[in-house]
């Protein structure tokens, strides 16, 4: 009988999580993205949806004030923004 590796990857992939902020009117969008960004664990990653025409440059002026990693902000409709983020894990120092 052969055996057979089982193939894993190197490192754990993280889960996205959608946040889904369609159809709510400015500013409530990224109101309801600081609300929710309060209670993230480092390491955590998320999609943002909107639909709200100003989102995106809500989102920038956020997003600088805040301990955030933007990983993409991208358009891929005429009408949507679509941004994937994460609370960037704490620092592991090793003793020296």
């Amino acid at each position: 009988m052969m055996d057979t590796m089982a193939i894993r990857p190197l490192a754990p992939t993280p889960a996205v999580s959608v946040i889904d902020l369609r159809g709510l009117p400015n500013p409530e969008p990224i109101l309801e993205l600081a609300q929710f960004a309060q209670s993230w664990r480092d390491g955590e990653t998320f999609r943002v949806l909107s639909d709200d025409a100003c989102f995106a440059s809500d989102f920038v002026r956020w997003a600088g004030s805040t301990n955030v990693q933007v990983l993409s902000l991208r358009y891929p409709t005429e009408n949507l923004t679509e941004v994937v983020l994460r609370r960037p894990p704490k620092p592991s120092f090793a003793a020296v």
